[in-house]
């Protein structure tokens, strides 16, 4: 892909951050078993998270692949609206990813309390799904702007 317009940077863009996101939860070992979080474990990672943080010290290894792997849903759920809107497609993605991303923007629990459907390999498909959409979008909007 070549982007040439704002909207095709845009939405190219965002897509390099959540495929960047994802390679990140990889390289912190992301472990599926954070979806289904354990209240106790939680806790105590938080403590020592926002003790690093306050040090300015890097986070552990497995709240960074947690971190990395919510911006990737974010972000994947975010273009999947996107590119909906933009190719007239209602929600052209499996449910898990933006069912947990909407746990997190609007359940007081942030989804935490009863942890996600989503899984690694949901979050990846997700991704893998939305390229082809992507391309339709950036070359549509490369036809419309000839």
């Amino acid at each position: 892909m070549d982007p040439q317009t704002p909207a095709e940077i845009a939405l190219v863009a965002f897509m390099a951050g959540a495929l960047y996101s994802l390679t990140c939860s990889i390289q912190y070992r992301f472990d599926d078993r954070r979806m289904t979080p354990e209240m106790p474990r939680v806790r105590a990672e938080l403590v020592d998270v926002l003790a690093r943080i306050s040090e300015a010290k890097e986070p552990p290894s497995p709240w960074l692949s947690g971190f990395y792997i919510d911006s990737a849903m974010h972000r994947i759920a975010a273009l999947g609206e996107r590119l909906g809107k933009e190719l007239g497609s209602n929600g052209p993605l499996d449910p898990q990813v933006p069912d947990a991303v909407n746990a997190m923007k609007h359940e007081l629990d942030a989804g935490i309390g009863e942890g996600w459907e989503a899984r690694f390999r949901h979050v990846l498909k997700a991704a893998h799904d939305l390229l082809p959409l992507l391309r339709r979008a950036v070359q549509g909007t490369k036809r419309a702007a000839v």
